[in-house]
């Protein structure tokens, strides 16, 4: 099996990451604290895709307020629907960023950076590459927590248990 196949068999590891991510934001009230990094915030935005794992099966797209928390998300979800795309809100310390992570390959999209504090034009740019950095090495860091808990035998114990809970505890026949 080719390399380029093999990479494949894990798209799913996308979606189940910004599953988890939709997951703990809520449970977490949005505060993470990772490893010696300054706390942040991070939750979901206003758009959220959600699409059956076979071609051609209805998608959802929900967008506006927090659709994360929605009966109709909880229930696409229950039905074995994958998040396939949301949109995010990072704040650290006073920068906020706005993007879009896209699954399988966990792309940043439609990034709006924190307001640039500098004048000069090299500068701006310096500081536009630095605010992009922060923003990628926050996701690796959430990335890394979640593959570190997904390898983990906590994953099966413990923390699928309580998504699966919390998926269903949002839906419409026992929410």
């Amino acid at each position: 099996m080719s390399l380029l196949a093999r990479i494949r068999q894990l798209d799913f590891l996308a979606s189940e990451f910004l599953t988890w991510l939709l997951y703990r934001c809520e449970r977490q009230n949005a505060v993470w604290k990772l490893d010696a990094s300054p706390a942040f915030e991070l939750w979901p935005d206003d758009r959220l895709r959600l699409e059956a794992p076979v071609d051609g099966v209805t998608k959802n797209l929900l967008s506006g307020g927090t659709p994360s928390r929605t009966a109709e998300a909880h229930a696409a979800l229950a039905t074995g629907k994958l998040v396939q795309e949301a949109r995010w809100k990072l704040l650290r310390g006073e920068k906020e960023w706005l993007f879009t992570m896209k699954a399988p390959d966990l792309d940043l999209r439609s990034v709006r950076l924190p307001e640039l504090l500098t004048e000069e034009e090299d500068d701006r740019l310096r500081e536009r590459l630095s605010l992009m950095r922060e923003l990628e090495e926050t996701v690796e860091l959430l990335l890394k927590t979640f593959l570190e808990l997904r390898l983990s035998n906590g994953w099966t114990r413990d923390e699928l248990p309580a998504v699966s809970e919390w998926i269903l505890d949002g839906t419409p026949s026992n929410g």
